[in-house]
């Protein structure tokens, strides 16, 4: 893999988040991180409106239920209007009041060993369907992401002589 030494964290999450806006098409594209005081919160987006709830999602990391099993290793989950039923109850009601679609993919996002938040994707304003070709492409992406942000963590440690 080849990572420039001056390519940040920043930079490359802000990357994905458009390439997977610009490139795949997704509608709303949203990076929800821990914030300072331990809730989780939107950090990024692309295809929000500037009056969509998720800028106002707010919700503790312990009450998060689906969210809190999803960041305890790297993994995906496609949420569908025929398994959205199974998740309902486990999702935060500050998440599902974010005029949260029956049809999204998350994934978590995981720098090393450690938990940095996730990514919700969905096609809420388009015709098109979120399908296994998609999902793909969508956990292939972040995926590699997640090694790229290792392997920046790994090149920033200290050098042990």
């Amino acid at each position: 893999m080849i990572v420039s030494p001056n390519v940040t964290t920043t930079r490359i999450i802000s990357s994905v988040i458009k390439g997977l806006y610009d490139e795949l098409k997704f509608s709303r594209v949203v990076l929800i991180m821990p914030s300072q005081d331990g809730h989780l919160t939107m950090r990024l987006s692309e295809g929000l409106t500037p009056d969509s709830p998720f800028h106002l999602l707010k919700f503790q990391t312990a009450q998060s239920g689906l969210l809190k099993v999803l960041m305890t290793k790297p993994q995906s989950l496609w949420v569908s209007s025929t398994n959205f039923q199974k998740y309902d109850a486990m999702l935060p009601g500050s998440f599902k009041a974010t005029n949260l679609s029956q049809n999204f993919f998350l994934m978590s996002l995981f720098v090393g060993k450690k938990s940095v938040g996730f990514v919700y994707c969905d096609q809420s304003n388009t015709e098109q369907n979120l399908d296994q070709h998609l999902y793909s492409e969508f956990k292939s992406c972040l995926m590699l992401t997640n090694k790229a942000l290792a392997f920046i963590a790994q090149s920033n440690k200290p050098k042990v002589a």
